[in-house]
């Protein structure tokens, strides 16, 4: 924008930074291979959880996690109004549970082939599986 200060331009090139930093990581995850498809909504549902917690401190005023955001509040100033950047995450935050909505809806079927021995309600889990489960259990 044409006539922002200097010093909130680089407040938000250090979040822009420092959320790019985090999506490349889960990027990097992602593309490992010999990876089941449980690992893969592990790796999108800790992100997620991680977008809660920053979207928190963030309101907060808290950029614990975003080191660039750190350093320029050292540099700079702090920059106490961090409202934007919540509203960036919780919009990132959005994001995710849509693209990944069937992730969501798969979550039985994830818990129940990654863990059946843990005891779950046999009505719970689709019926053509019921019998099995009873058995391993």
């Amino acid at each position: 924008e044409k006539g922002k200060p200097v010093a909130e331009w680089l407040h938000d090139l250090a979040v822009l930074v420092d959320t790019t930093e985090h999506l490349n990581v889960l990027n990097v995850n992602m593309q490992s291979c010999n990876k089941l498809v449980t690992e893969y909504y592990d790796s999108i549902r800790a992100f997620q959880i991680k977008l809660c917690l920053w979207e928190i401190q963030l309101s907060r005023s808290n950029p614990a996690h975003f080191p660039s955001l750190q350093s320029v509040h050292v540099a700079h100033g702090n920059n106490d109004n961090m409202d934007r950047y919540t509203a960036k995450i919780s919009w990132l935050k959005s994001e995710f549970q849509n693209r990944f909505l069937v992730f969501t809806r798969l979550k039985k079927e994830f818990s129940l082939f990654c863990s059946p021995f843990v005891v779950i309600a046999v009505s719970d889990v689709p019926e053509k599986l019921q019998m099995e489960l009873i058995e391993v259990q």
